[in-house]
């Protein structure tokens, strides 16, 4: 079971060539038997920092089928 709060973000908006604020959603799972592989649509990318490090593909890996409470920051690419 993965679990996302809040389930959805909206609101972004940017000026071409520029990266919009961050937003922020928490991911959690349990009963897993994979890690989780986060790939936001292709317009937007993630991390795990607000201010640096993102990409466009996030794994979070599962330790005894469960992957702890993690804060994903996504924006728009600039």
């Amino acid at each position: 079971i993965i679990t996302a709060s809040p389930t959805s973000l909206s609101g972004f908006s940017t000026c071409l060539g520029t990266e919009s604020t961050a937003q922020s959603t928490t991911i959690s799972g349990t009963n897993l038997y994979t890690d989780i592989v986060l790939t936001p649509p292709s317009a937007y990318e993630i991390s795990l920092s607000q201010n640096s490090g993102y990409t466009g593909t996030l794994t979070l890996t599962q330790s005894n089928g469960s992957v702890a409470a993690t804060i994903i920051y996504v924006r728009i690419k600039s």
